[in-house]
Protein backbone atom coordinates (compact mmCIF):
# COMPACT_ATOMS: atom_id res chain seq x y z
CA UNK A 1 0.00 0.00 0.00
CA UNK A 2 2.65 2.60 1.02
CA UNK A 3 4.87 1.59 -2.22
CA UNK A 4 0.89 2.29 -4.07
CA UNK A 5 1.06 5.78 -2.88
CA UNK A 6 4.55 6.56 -3.54
CA UNK A 7 3.67 5.57 -6.98
CA UNK A 8 1.34 8.05 -7.02
CA UNK A 9 2.97 10.80 -5.41
CA UNK A 10 6.33 10.25 -6.72
CA UNK A 11 9.16 12.53 -5.38
CA UNK A 12 6.35 14.44 -3.50
CA UNK A 13 8.06 13.26 -0.15
CA UNK A 14 5.92 15.84 1.73
CA UNK A 15 2.83 14.86 0.77
CA UNK A 16 3.80 10.78 1.27
CA UNK A 17 4.47 11.73 4.96
CA UNK A 18 0.91 13.48 4.97
CA UNK A 19 -0.85 10.83 3.76
CA UNK A 20 1.13 7.67 4.92
CA UNK A 21 -1.15 6.17 7.39
CA UNK A 22 0.64 6.06 11.23
CA UNK A 23 -2.10 2.82 11.58
CA UNK A 24 -2.30 -0.31 10.34
CA UNK A 25 -4.50 -1.95 6.95
CA UNK A 26 -7.93 -2.11 7.45
CA UNK A 27 -7.80 -0.21 10.99
CA UNK A 28 -9.68 2.65 9.34
CA UNK A 29 -11.26 2.62 6.15
CA UNK A 30 -9.23 3.04 3.27
CA UNK A 31 -9.00 5.78 0.76
CA UNK A 32 -10.17 4.62 -2.65
CA UNK A 33 -8.34 6.09 -5.19
CA UNK A 34 -10.60 6.82 -7.82
CA UNK A 35 -7.66 10.17 -8.77
CA UNK A 36 -7.82 11.34 -5.09
CA UNK A 37 -3.78 10.89 -5.16
CA UNK A 38 -3.83 12.44 -8.57
CA UNK A 39 -5.38 15.64 -7.29
CA UNK A 40 -3.15 16.17 -4.50
CA UNK A 41 -0.17 17.11 -7.74
CA UNK A 42 -2.56 19.96 -9.10
CA UNK A 43 -1.24 23.43 -9.00
CA UNK A 44 -4.85 24.72 -7.24
CA UNK A 45 -4.87 22.16 -4.56
CA UNK A 46 -2.70 21.89 -0.84
CA UNK A 47 -2.97 19.42 1.44
CA UNK A 48 -3.17 20.94 5.02
CA UNK A 49 -3.08 18.37 7.99
CA UNK A 50 -2.99 20.47 11.08
CA UNK A 51 -5.76 20.54 13.67
CA UNK A 52 -8.54 23.22 12.84
CA UNK A 53 -8.62 25.69 15.62
CA UNK A 54 -11.86 27.70 14.90
CA UNK A 55 -14.28 27.99 11.81
CA UNK A 56 -14.28 32.01 10.79
CA UNK A 57 -17.03 33.82 9.33
CA UNK A 58 -14.92 33.83 5.77
CA UNK A 59 -12.61 31.10 6.13
CA UNK A 60 -10.61 28.49 8.82
CA UNK A 61 -8.28 29.14 11.59
CA UNK A 62 -5.20 26.05 12.11
CA UNK A 63 -3.82 25.04 15.12
CA UNK A 64 -0.73 27.14 14.41
CA UNK A 65 -2.49 30.83 13.60
CA UNK A 66 -2.57 30.59 9.91
CA UNK A 67 -5.75 31.22 8.18
CA UNK A 68 -7.21 30.84 5.43
CA UNK A 69 -10.62 32.43 3.25
CA UNK A 70 -12.82 29.59 1.21
CA UNK A 71 -15.98 29.56 -0.70
CA UNK A 72 -17.27 26.65 0.46
CA UNK A 73 -16.45 24.92 3.63
CA UNK A 74 -17.51 20.80 3.59
CA UNK A 75 -17.63 18.93 6.59
CA UNK A 76 -17.08 15.66 7.09
CA UNK A 77 -17.12 14.84 10.62
CA UNK A 78 -18.20 11.02 10.63
CA UNK A 79 -20.42 9.25 13.00
CA UNK A 80 -20.58 7.79 16.68
CA UNK A 81 -19.92 4.07 15.18
CA UNK A 82 -21.57 2.38 18.59
CA UNK A 83 -24.83 4.01 18.50
CA UNK A 84 -26.95 1.51 16.75
CA UNK A 85 -30.39 2.03 17.57
CA UNK A 86 -30.13 6.03 18.33
CA UNK A 87 -31.78 8.37 18.76
CA UNK A 88 -35.17 5.80 19.00
CA UNK A 89 -34.95 4.66 22.36
CA UNK A 90 -35.94 0.81 23.53
CA UNK A 91 -36.84 -0.23 26.89
CA UNK A 92 -36.36 -3.61 27.79
CA UNK A 93 -38.69 -5.81 30.42
CA UNK A 94 -36.60 -4.84 33.62
CA UNK A 95 -36.94 -1.17 32.74
CA UNK A 96 -33.21 -0.30 30.93
CA UNK A 97 -32.86 1.31 27.87
CA UNK A 98 -30.78 -0.23 25.38
CA UNK A 99 -28.21 2.22 25.80
CA UNK A 100 -28.26 1.66 29.59
CA UNK A 101 -27.40 -2.27 29.10
CA UNK A 102 -24.27 -1.40 26.68
CA UNK A 103 -22.54 1.09 29.30
CA UNK A 104 -20.67 -2.00 30.33
CA UNK A 105 -18.26 -2.17 27.27
CA UNK A 106 -20.37 -1.05 24.66
CA UNK A 107 -23.19 -2.23 22.09
CA UNK A 108 -23.39 -6.84 22.17
CA UNK A 109 -25.94 -8.87 20.95
CA UNK A 110 -25.98 -12.74 20.10
CA UNK A 111 -25.55 -12.49 16.30
CA UNK A 112 -25.54 -9.24 15.80
CA UNK A 113 -29.62 -9.51 15.88
CA UNK A 114 -31.16 -10.14 19.70
CA UNK A 115 -30.61 -8.91 23.40
CA UNK A 116 -31.80 -10.27 26.30
CA UNK A 117 -34.51 -9.02 28.40
CA UNK A 118 -35.49 -7.28 25.02
CA UNK A 119 -37.92 -10.04 23.51
CA UNK A 120 -39.79 -9.19 20.09
CA UNK A 121 -36.44 -7.03 18.71
CA UNK A 122 -34.86 -7.91 15.78
CA UNK A 123 -31.05 -5.55 15.23
CA UNK A 124 -30.75 -5.77 11.39
CA UNK A 125 -26.97 -4.64 10.94
CA UNK A 126 -26.65 -4.74 14.95
CA UNK A 127 -23.29 -5.15 16.61
CA UNK A 128 -20.65 -7.02 15.84
CA UNK A 129 -22.84 -8.10 12.04
CA UNK A 130 -20.42 -6.02 9.42
CA UNK A 131 -19.42 -8.58 7.61
CA UNK A 132 -15.99 -9.10 5.90
CA UNK A 133 -17.09 -9.24 2.32
CA UNK A 134 -20.51 -9.47 0.38
CA UNK A 135 -23.04 -6.96 -0.27
CA UNK A 136 -24.71 -5.64 2.81
CA UNK A 137 -28.22 -5.92 0.90
CA UNK A 138 -27.69 -9.69 0.97
CA UNK A 139 -27.04 -9.72 4.58
CA UNK A 140 -30.59 -7.81 5.25
CA UNK A 141 -32.71 -10.65 3.14
CA UNK A 142 -30.08 -13.33 5.46
CA UNK A 143 -31.69 -11.54 8.63
CA UNK A 144 -34.93 -10.68 7.68
CA UNK A 145 -35.42 -14.44 6.66
CA UNK A 146 -33.93 -15.53 10.51
CA UNK A 147 -36.59 -12.68 12.21
CA UNK A 148 -39.49 -14.06 9.90
CA UNK A 149 -38.55 -17.75 10.80
CA UNK A 150 -38.48 -16.89 14.50
CA UNK A 151 -42.05 -15.10 14.36
CA UNK A 152 -43.53 -17.91 12.57
CA UNK A 153 -42.02 -20.48 15.35
CA UNK A 154 -43.56 -18.04 18.01
CA UNK A 155 -47.32 -18.64 16.02
CA UNK A 156 -46.48 -21.86 15.60
CA UNK A 157 -46.34 -22.27 18.96
CA UNK A 158 -49.41 -20.69 20.35
CA UNK A 159 -46.53 -18.10 22.57
CA UNK A 160 -46.58 -14.80 22.41
CA UNK A 161 -42.80 -13.57 22.95
CA UNK A 162 -39.39 -15.06 22.25
CA UNK A 163 -35.96 -13.63 24.08
CA UNK A 164 -32.41 -14.94 23.52
CA UNK A 165 -31.49 -16.57 26.78
CA UNK A 166 -28.50 -15.07 28.70
CA UNK A 167 -26.66 -18.01 28.98
CA UNK A 168 -26.87 -18.28 24.97
CA UNK A 169 -26.02 -14.62 24.74
CA UNK A 170 -22.89 -14.80 26.79
CA UNK A 171 -21.22 -17.68 25.26
CA UNK A 172 -21.87 -16.29 22.21
CA UNK A 173 -20.22 -12.91 23.02
CA UNK A 174 -17.14 -14.57 24.68
CA UNK A 175 -16.22 -16.73 21.40
CA UNK A 176 -16.46 -13.45 19.83
CA UNK A 177 -14.25 -11.61 21.74
CA UNK A 178 -11.96 -14.87 21.44
CA UNK A 179 -11.86 -14.57 17.82
CA UNK A 180 -11.42 -10.81 17.70
CA UNK A 181 -7.90 -11.42 19.86
CA UNK A 182 -6.32 -12.42 16.55
CA UNK A 183 -7.61 -9.76 14.31
CA UNK A 184 -5.89 -6.97 12.88
CA UNK A 185 -9.10 -4.82 13.93
CA UNK A 186 -9.09 -5.03 17.49
CA UNK A 187 -5.06 -4.79 18.33
CA UNK A 188 -3.34 -3.82 15.46
CA UNK A 189 -4.12 0.65 15.74
CA UNK A 190 -2.99 3.11 18.34
CA UNK A 191 -5.45 4.20 20.93
CA UNK A 192 -8.13 6.32 19.20
CA UNK A 193 -7.01 5.99 15.90
CA UNK A 194 -9.03 3.20 15.23
CA UNK A 195 -12.42 3.63 13.05
CA UNK A 196 -13.79 0.08 14.77
CA UNK A 197 -13.01 0.34 18.53
CA UNK A 198 -15.53 1.75 21.09
CA UNK A 199 -14.76 3.89 24.08
CA UNK A 200 -14.16 0.74 25.91
CA UNK A 201 -11.35 -0.62 23.85
CA UNK A 202 -13.70 -3.07 22.43
CA UNK A 203 -14.11 -3.95 18.81
CA UNK A 204 -17.94 -4.06 18.06
CA UNK A 205 -18.32 -3.15 14.31
CA UNK A 206 -16.95 -6.06 12.42
CA UNK A 207 -17.84 -9.38 12.60
CA UNK A 208 -15.08 -11.97 13.56
CA UNK A 209 -16.47 -15.42 11.62
CA UNK A 210 -15.90 -16.03 8.20
CA UNK A 211 -18.68 -15.63 5.81
CA UNK A 212 -19.74 -19.85 5.29
CA UNK A 213 -19.35 -19.66 9.43
CA UNK A 214 -21.53 -16.64 10.12
CA UNK A 215 -24.48 -18.00 7.33
CA UNK A 216 -24.83 -21.33 9.14
CA UNK A 217 -25.72 -19.57 12.81
CA UNK A 218 -28.01 -17.09 11.15
CA UNK A 219 -29.21 -19.74 8.41
CA UNK A 220 -32.31 -20.06 10.48
CA UNK A 221 -33.05 -19.79 14.76
CA UNK A 222 -32.70 -22.52 16.83
CA UNK A 223 -35.54 -23.11 19.54
CA UNK A 224 -32.72 -23.72 22.64
CA UNK A 225 -31.67 -20.69 21.83
CA UNK A 226 -34.48 -18.80 23.14
CA UNK A 227 -36.91 -18.36 25.87
CA UNK A 228 -40.38 -18.77 23.73
CA UNK A 229 -43.47 -18.07 25.72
Amino acid sequence: MTGYIRTRLGDREDLIEKVTPDYAPLARRLVVDNGWYDSLLSPNVELITDGIKRILPTGIEFADGRTIEVDTLIVAAGFEVSKYLWPAEYVGVDGASMEQTWEIDGPRAFLGLVVPNFPNLFMFYGPNSQARAGSFLSWIEVWARYAAQAVVDVIDRGARSIEVKQEVFERYNEALDAAHEHLIWQNEAPAGRNYYINKFGRQNVNLPWKLGEYFLMVNRPKPEHFDIA
